[in-house]
């Protein structure tokens, strides 16, 4: 296992799950981006979208990561655990105290 802090492997149920987020979160990034190229998000603000798939986008990673850090046969995760996925980079900038 290629992290040691967390206490078991994935079932096979559990790696289905976090691979069933990923495609549901990535099928609604493409709708998204399918409504933002044919014009029709005009009764949303841009903010809205773009919040929306900053988020979507970080809990996709994220999950990902998740996986590959506590899989058995992994070869660990690309960017970290959910506050390198999801928290600003001022959370970084300073050490926790």
């Amino acid at each position: 296992m290629t992290d040691t802090n967390q206490s078991k492997a994935l079932t096979a149920e559990q790696i289905d799950c976090v691979l069933s987020d990923i495609a549901t979160t990535a099928k609604q990034i493409d709708r998204m981006l399918s409504v933002l190229i044919c014009g029709g998000s005009d009764q949303l603000p841009d903010d809205v979208m773009l919040v929306a798939m900053e988020c979507m986008i970080q809990r996709i990673g994220w999950a990902a990561d998740m996986a590959m850090m506590r899989s058995e046969r992994s070869i660990g995760p690309c960017y970290g655990d959910a506050t390198n996925w999801m928290m600003p980079p001022l959370f970084h900038e300073r050490p926790a105290a």
